[in-house]
């Protein structure tokens, strides 16, 4: 029985895995565009929390042990704590985003549908090719 299950399980994945169909560098552009804009809102949002978490802590008195300064540093510990996690996942979105610009503009050479010329005497159709080639 775990054995069918198992088969199943990977015939489904397979399948539904085989029907996607490849991204263009349209998508790989939109989906860039989308995770640079997550790794904004991630950065301001890490900036957000971190500045106050780090002020809290630094307000916070180390020889006094009493209930008020507990919270302040509580508060400040996980303020500090979302905040570089905020900023880590901002560095990975950003990361991500340059990944898959560069997948989209690395889809250079891309058919075009025939284009119908007119050479003079004779029309005909003819295949047309572009290639984009960035120089740094």
């Amino acid at each position: 029985m775990k054995k069918a299950s198992l088969a199943l399980i990977v015939i489904t994945v397979s399948y539904l895995a085989a029907g996607q169909p490849p991204l263009g560098r349209e998508e790989y552009l939109h989906k860039s565009n989308v995770q640079k804009t997550t790794g904004f809102v991630f950065l301001g949002l890490g900036a957000a929390a971190l500045v106050p978490g780090i002020s809290l802590l630094i307000k916070a008195d180390p020889g006094y042990s009493g209930y008020g300064d507990l919270t302040e540093r509580v508060g400040g510990s996980l303020l500090t704590a979302f905040g570089s996690a905020c900023l880590v996942v901002s560095l990975s979105q950003f990361t991500a985003s340059r990944r898959n610009k560069q997948r989209g503009m690395d889809i250079s050479l891309k058919l075009k549908e025939p284009l119908l010329m007119n050479t003079g005497i004779k029309t005909d159709l003819s295949w047309s090719a572009g290639i984009k080639i960035t120089i740094k």
